[in-house]
């Protein structure tokens, strides 16, 4: 029993100490681990790198992640794509002063759910210091509301809506105003330089070169803005689609970069999903094809494999490349996004917003690991076909 006690009557925290100090031996693990489990809010571990090494069921049921599934995620994992890089900061920030503080205090944070949906939380944030390394235990409350989520998908819808209208427009415009005007300023430049080239002295050559090199990425741009549109009006019933089939096309067509580049691509035994076969294609290319151009000093490795994730297949391409780093990792989905110049890699920083579009699209999400240096994962689930 508890026997000393303060003037009011309430159990002093010494004789709390005295007591826990007693019984502390007898607590395991597993006794730790039911006392977590059994808060009624979310509670949640993670490092100075955001890897979660601590999560309680509150978590993963608010979240819809399986039991140990977050284990040694990423925290960011939990948070909306287009906060990740910002979220990255604030968390480095908070290990810089660790102090107990409400995170977000006088405006609203959004955490995102395993299958993509989103919330509206409250999150505390308490430093918790050991004998080796600092760690952040947060205590997560989801005030989401009814009224939240049918405004939230509202708004969604109309700006979905509103984003097909505008990119029907401007493939419409594309398509029938600009290709030609291109194609013209691209051949009579030719023309030009090849016409006169006894004339031109290096310069001229260069300049024509140019001119002509603009029209041809301009014309590949409006391609690529056309692939992207096009994806985004897909709406007819998935069919069957063997990614087996699928990798086996995409290298055939990777064949003289493969060769070129002296790659090795490792594929493990595929499924069969729920798609398109030309969109899943599209997914495919646009990843392996940065595998093999985005490669440091080695020649590239790429390791192709797929686990069953309940009524998806999670699919995962890693590779050993130059890798991203952290902060950009939030941005490499979104549409035109470089993280080098075209001297160093071409293209037009489009593909990864392809991608992005198919999966989510199928109903699916796309995400990214990687780190400087040490090569690329993408990561993205697809629907699996199920025969009726």
């Amino acid at each position: 029993m508890l026997e000393e006690q303060t003037s009011g009557g309430e159990i002093s925290w010494f004789a709390v100490n005295q007591a826990v100090s007693r019984h502390s031996r007898q607590l395991s693990k597993d006794h730790l681990r039911v006392i977590i489990d059994a808060a009624p809010c979310a509670l949640l571990v993670a490092d100075g790198e955001g890897a979660i090494v601590l999560a309680n069921q509150e978590v993963e049921r608010l979240f819809g992640y399986a039991a140990g599934e977050l284990f040694a995620l990423p925290v960011e994992m939990l948070v909306p794509d287009g906060l990740r890089a910002a979220h990255v900061g604030h968390r480095k920030e908070f290990f810089t002063q660790p102090q107990a503080r409400a995170m977000g205090k006088g405006r609203d944070l959004v955490g995102r759910r395993k299958d993509g949906s989103e919330l509206r939380i409250e999150i505390g944030l308490t430093p918790l210091r050991t004998e080796h390394a600092l760690f952040v235990v947060a205590a997560v409350i989801d005030v989401t509301t009814p009224q939240d989520s049918e405004r939230r998908w509202a708004r969604h819808d109309e700006a979905l809506e509103q984003s097909n209208r505008d990119l029907q427009h401007f493939a419409y415009v594309a398509a029938h105003e600009l290709k030609e005007p291109l194609r013209m300023i691209s051949s009579y430049t030719r023309l030009l330089a090849e016409e006169n080239a006894d004339r031109f002295d290096e310069t001229a050559r260069r300049y024509a070169a140019f001119a002509s090199d603009g029209a041809q990425r301009l014309a590949t741009m409006i391609d690529d803005l056309l692939t992207y549109s096009r994806v985004q009006h897909v709406d007819a019933p998935g069919q069957p689609v063997d990614l087996n089939d699928v990798v086996r096309a995409v290298l055939a067509d990777l064949a003289p970069v493969l060769e070129e580049s002296r790659a090795t691509v490792d594929v493990g035994r595929l499924p069969t999903v729920r798609g398109h076969q030309a969109s899943v294609r599209q997914i495919f290319y646009n990843i392996v094809g940065n595998a093999l151009k985005f490669h440091g000093d080695s020649p590239p490795i790429v390791r192709i494999e797929a686990r069953e994730c309940g009524d998806f297949w999670e699919v995962r391409v890693a590779d050993n490349g130059i890798g991203i780093d952290s902060q950009f990792q939030g941005q490499v989905f979104d549409l035109f996004h470089r993280l080098h110049t075209r001297r160093e890699y071409p293209g037009n920083g489009i593909g990864l917003a392809v991608c992005k579009t198919i999966v989510e699209r199928s109903g699916g999400r796309i995400w990214l690991e990687s780190q400087i240096g040490h090569g690329s994962t993408f990561a993205f689930t697809l629907p699996a076909w199920v025969d009726a």
